[in-house]
């Protein structure tokens, strides 16, 4: 069975076009093959905020998440996006002990920043994906179309949480004094 390739999140991206659709764009380390996984708004804000050290004002739950396999002794070993069936990719979380947790890749993806652990994709997955972009080579133009950047949607995640910051700081102030 061929190894796993070890792959990086180099961007997470939101086409112009569509702005409903984000897409998070996988690379391979020390290589030339990417991969692109389509994935929710929350779900990109979440990746885009883990990939840029978006300081949060309190723990998300990627952060929770890694918080609770730490207090159980468990760590996340790899995140592997194992298949891709039906256009849908899918991924496993393996765990320190070698067991695997099956996982959204955006979710899998998100805790592998936030814990620092490797992500690898199955060649089979790579494969895949390169024929399902000859076939509809109009998602292919839409990676490869004008879009905003994970460091843009990263500073639009800090402006809204600098804005919620403002409006619970006015509901907490004292009632003006007649």
């Amino acid at each position: 069975m061929p190894t796993a390739v070890a792959m990086s999140v180099a961007d997470v991206r939101r086409p112009t076009e569509r702005p409903e659709r984000h897409i998070v764009v996988l690379e391979e380390l020390g290589g030339e093959r990417r991969l692109p996984i389509w994935i929710g708004t929350p779900e990109a804000l979440s990746l885009v905020a883990a990939l840029e050290e978006v300081e949060l004002p309190r723990p998300g739950p990627y952060h929770f998440a890694q918080a609770l396999l730490a207090a159980a002794g468990g760590a996340l070993r790899e995140v592997r996006v194992s298949r891709l069936a039906d256009s849908v990719f899918y991924a496993v979380a393996v765990l320190a002990d070698g067991s695997e947790v099956d996982a959204r890749p955006s979710d899998a993806l998100t805790l592998a920043l936030v814990t620092g652990a490797p992500i690898t994709v199955e060649p089979a997955v790579l494969d895949a994906s390169e024929r399902f972009a000859r076939e509809r080579p109009g998602l292919a133009a839409e990676v490869s179309a004008p879009a905003d950047s994970a460091s843009v949607l990263a500073d639009e995640v800090r402006a809204r949480l600098a804005e919620l910051a403002r409006e619970v700081a006015e509901l907490n102030e004292p009632p003006a004094e007649p």
